[in-house]
């Protein structure tokens, strides 16, 4: 049978038309694609904003994490948003063609921009992944280009308003927070935070406090989600130490005050480090295994951002400083936080600090004030003091 929609020039391109809405109708009554014009939950979709993937092709781990679920959860769809300049957006293409690939039930949308506008405007979540090829300039000196990016991207959220959430992951990560809240008026510094474990490198020491909970878990024989609120201090993995006065372990379906029923002080000073050090070791050489830590990690600090934690449970983030514990105010550093169902963190204020703890924290404030002060008086900053 002839149809008349298949005559004259144009004849291949309404066909390939046709074939392309019977495939859109398939894939939506199998539910394995869902459309960002579609009626329904979509339209609820929360757009993340994605800036830096590029740096990295393995980034793809974390972004298809995303659209699988791991960081808002199993029912609630999400738009991507991946922002870069115009080399990085060939790079950026292909990653999302990699998702396309997938059919992920989650991804109402996926876009690869260069315009700021159309990238910063209805974001919720922000996570700004950038980082620079190692040189051989200074160790902050190295950072200069991802200095620029955030006090521009302070300017770009502007565009965003202030009901947004911002990780900052991009190295080093501590530092880069504080550059970003000083150039971004349009933001609460509450709504600003960090992934750090420590201020130079994220990627190999975030590893130290999943692994550090997995190995307390081991020596109790039991799941590592049977152990909360372990407490780190310290900011580099020859001086971490662990405060377990808050931590609980799971006996049943009863939880117990962790110190009651571990009682070993000598193994959790002398030997847990060691034991996780070792590990981080290993993992750190293997760039891979790094990158699905690094996902899971991400993930899973929005996840809590987002819903809140249970129970008046800790977890460690960096945030600007208030002062507690010695921590200059206005520093971004890593701080236990509890957080509510409004997704609004508290840090934590009345933890007993041990002497050898307090070594710790104040080493970690004259750091941070040393890369403050070493970078305080570049061209890019005399016009916005990063410390009041």
């Amino acid at each position: 049978m002839s149809d008349d929609r298949y005559e004259g020039d144009d004849w291949r391109a309404e066909r390939v038309k046709d074939i392309q809405k019977t495939c859109d109708k398939f894939l939506a009554q199998t539910n394995f694609l869902v459309s960002a014009t579609d009626d329904g939950d979509s339209k609820s979709a929360v757009k993340i904003l994605i800036t830096g993937a590029a740096s990295n092709q393995k980034n793809i781990f974390l972004l298809h994490s995303i659209a699988e679920g791991q960081m808002l959860g199993p029912t609630q769809n999400v738009i991507l948003i991946c922002y870069g300049d115009q080399k990085a957006s060939i790079i950026l293409q292909e990653m999302v063609n990699e998702l396309k690939d997938c059919f992920l039930p989650l991804l109402a949308d996926v876009l690869v921009t260069t315009d700021e506008k159309e990238a910063f405007t209805g974001i919720k979540i922000a996570l700004l992944l950038d980082s620079v090829a190692n040189d051989e300039r200074s160790s902050l000196g190295k950072y200069q280009d991802t200095f620029r990016m955030m006090k521009e991207y302070g300017h770009s959220f502007n565009y965003t308003g202030s009901n947004v959430k911002i990780l900052v992951i991009s190295e080093p990560v501590l530092i880069n927070a504080l550059i970003l809240r000083r150039h971004c008026q349009a933001v609460p510094p509450k709504n600003i935070a960090s992934l750090s474990l420590t201020p130079l490198n994220v990627t190999k020491y975030q590893l130290f406090y999943d692994s550090s909970s997995f190995k307390v878990a081991k020596k109790m024989d039991a799941q590592p989600d049977r152990i909360k609120n372990l407490i780190m201090w310290g900011d580099d993995p020859h001086t971490f130490t662990y405060d377990l006065s808050r931590s609980t372990f799971k006996e049943g379906s009863e939880w117990k005050h962790l110190p009651t029923v571990l009682a070993n002080e000598h193994w959790v000073k002398n030997y847990l480090p060691e034991l996780v050090k070792e590990r981080i070791q290993k993992l750190a050489s293997r760039t891979e295994s790094s990158l699905i830590v690094l996902s899971r990690a991400v993930c899973e600090q929005v996840y809590s951002w987002w819903f809140g934690l249970p129970n008046n449970d800790i977890k460690r983030m960096g945030v600007e400083s208030d002062g507690s514990y010695g921590i200059t105010k206005g520093l971004y550093a890593d701080f236990p936080v509890t957080i509510n169902s409004n997704g609004e963190y508290n840090i934590v204020r009345d933890i007993e600090i041990t002497p050898t703890h307090q070594l710790k924290i104040q080493a970690i404030n004259e750091r941070l004030l040393d890369y403050v002060h070493s970078i305080q008086d570049w061209p890019m900053f005399q016009q916005n003091q990063l410390l009041a």
